[in-house]
């Protein structure tokens, strides 16, 4: 008798421990103990094996290959959070990139916060001190090393060189008036010659061949001739140059005439752009289907350039592609006869006709002639391709005796 009750002790020992171990091994989450296993084990429970037993645990807690039925089933995380999971963020690659970076960030947000500008450009900027200009300098020493493509040397120059109007000077009165004009022509003497010399030196004077091949007494003649700035001598190092503004001049007052604002953004910049489109618009608005006629008749005097200034202007590590650094400021005289003719669409002329004109049906009738005198400043980037641009309009001293 007691010989089989051990063995019922044995064996349901061995069947509750063999349970235990497979259960264990197969998903780690069924929990046994093996201090339930006293000696007040009924021989009942030999008939409890690991089939009822698996049964009974997979209705609780069901078992996949993979884990459970809800790890079976989850949803994967989304692609997009994969990809960022998995994508490092991209590092800059110099100290340069990330400067850039910032001043770039920190344009958008200054335009994201902007307000209605209550001043000009130019207040502005003569409102700035020297660490904010050099600020804007360096924002743009950054851009172009982020962007090689885009010139930002190219953008419109806000103030104007200090060229100036030469006057004459009366030897009679030596007052403190003369002596302050002596010094002012002098001095705009002298910087005519530089600016000449250095453009010179780049062989970079419009229609002028000032290169190296040329003989010593060639290079000491032209060398005389940088002091010849408001020379109007046909030879003179300057006679291609005024040729050729002069016939700048003429084409864009032909654009003004036919109101062709594209010919007038190709040949004019900053404020004379607003002046000569200003008056375009005039013209189209109150002589829409009228036919304008411009025409510069003669020279009263010869072209001359009076003033003169050069500087640098492109401010890159590395050198242009075309031309040199320089920015070329030059102040001309134009001093023509002119006349304008209009039209309206039946051909009658609305304009002031000549005194000696006879209107002849079928014809233009000619407008009487005046006299129009005008200090312009012209503009080129060296750096660009492209025609040189009018930029600004001089007024000379009322009653003063100019050059």
């Amino acid at each position: 008798m007691a010989f089989n009750i051990s063995r019922t002790y044995l064996g349901a020992a061995c069947s509750q421990q063999t349970l235990f171990n497979r259960v264990a091994s197969s998903s780690k989450l069924v929990t046994c103990s093996g201090q339930r296993m006293t000696s007040s084990v009924q021989p009942v429970t030999r008939t409890r094996g690991y089939a009822a037993a698996s049964a009974s645990l997979a209705k609780r807690n069901p078992i996949t290959a993979k884990g459970t039925r809800n790890d079976a089933h989850a949803k994967p995380p989304a692609a997009s959070r994969k990809v960022k999971a998995q994508t490092p963020s991209r590092q800059p690659t110099s100290p340069e990139m990330e400067a850039a970076r910032h001043s770039s960030e920190a344009i958008t947000a200054a335009a994201a916060e902007a307000v209605p500008e209550t001043k000009s450009r130019t207040a502005a900027f003569a409102d700035m001190n020297e660490e904010e200009r050099l600020k804007e300098l360096e924002k743009m020493l950054a851009m172009a090393d982020l962007m090689p493509t885009i010139d930002p040397w190219g953008q419109e120059v806000i103030d104007t060189l200090d060229v100036t109007i030469p006057y004459r000077i009366n030897y009679k009165s030596l007052t403190k008036e003369t002596y302050e004009q002596i010094k002012h022509n002098t001095s705009n003497l002298f910087k005519n010659s530089t600016a000449l010399s250095s453009l010179a030196t780049l062989n970079a004077i419009p229609g002028v061949d000032t290169g190296y091949h040329k003989s010593i007494m060639q290079k000491l003649r032209e060398a005389k001739q940088v002091f010849g700035t408001l020379s109007v001598e046909p030879d003179s190092l300057l006679a291609p140059f005024r040729r050729m503004a002069l016939e700048t001049y003429e084409d864009m007052y032909k654009a003004v005439a036919n109101r062709n604002e594209k010919e007038i953004h190709k040949l004019t910049t900053y404020l004379y752009q607003k002046h000569a489109l200003g008056l375009a618009s005039t013209f189209k608005s109150k002589y829409s289907n009228a036919r304008i006629f411009w025409q510069m008749h003669r020279e009263l005097s010869p072209t001359r350039v009076v003033s003169l200034r050069v500087t640098e202007g492109y401010l890159a590590d590395n050198d242009p592609r075309f031309g040199n650094r320089y920015m070329v400021h030059a102040l001309v005289k134009f001093d023509t006869e002119q006349s304008l003719e209009i039209y309206n669409q039946h051909g009658v002329p609305l304009h002031v006709t000549d005194a000696d004109a006879v209107q002849t049906k079928g014809q233009r009738v000619p407008a009487q002639r005046k006299r129009v005198t005008e200090y312009l400043v012209m503009e080129k980037k060296m750096w660009m391709q492209g025609p040189w641009s009018f930029r600004e309009q001089i007024w000379p001293t009322p009653g003063a005796a100019v050059l």
